[in-house]
């Protein structure tokens, strides 16, 4: 959406900066001349960021706590792998699917930039993509471990949503 919106949020700001009545924000003049920080500002910054915490948080809940619930544990548990080994794949399923969204994510950008005739450093957005996969293990390992000490589904979620969250909610103010 807001790859689509950016030429009119830059027409729009340019007439906010010509008039002397309108808006006039530090970073409007980065925000009409420079479309990676315009990408940065909007996805990387605010919009994506937090949807991809999302998405890496609810990746790290599940396992035996789960199955246990579910009636599958048995199944699971009478698998021929150690529970160290079952873990660590789980564990890194998830990496990959991190990985894989995070692509997708960089893939949407790079395709919906070339759809507006705009040039994104495909550099930056390879650094972009690292940073969300690093961020992303994080949240998934924090939220796996809230999962394990606080076996509830509901409970573990929202501690770790809270435990992410304010010091994320702090640091943006």
């Amino acid at each position: 959406f807001y790859i689509e919106q950016h030429a009119w949020l830059v027409q729009m700001w340019s007439a906010d900066m010509h008039n002397p009545h309108g808006y006039h924000m530090k970073w409007m003049p980065l925000g009409i001349h420079e479309y990676g920080w315009y990408l940065w500002h909007y996805l990387y910054d605010n919009y994506l960021q937090q949807v991809w915490a999302l998405f890496a948080i609810l990746f790290a809940f599940g396992g035996l706590i789960r199955e246990r619930s579910g009636g599958t544990v048995l199944f699971s548990l009478g698998l021929p792998v150690s529970r160290r080994r079952w873990l660590f794949t789980r564990l890194a399923v998830a990496l990959v699917e991190s990985i894989a969204l995070s692509l997708f994510a960089i893939v949407v950008v790079l395709i919906g930039s070339a759809v507006i005739h705009q040039t994104f450093s495909l550099s930056q957005a390879l650094l972009h993509t690292v940073l969300m996969v690093a961020a992303g293990v994080f949240m998934i390992a924090f939220g796996n471990l809230c999962y394990t000490l606080f076996p509830g589904n509901y409970l573990s979620l929202i501690l770790t949503l809270v435990l992410l969250g304010a010091p994320y909610l702090w640091l943006q103010t």
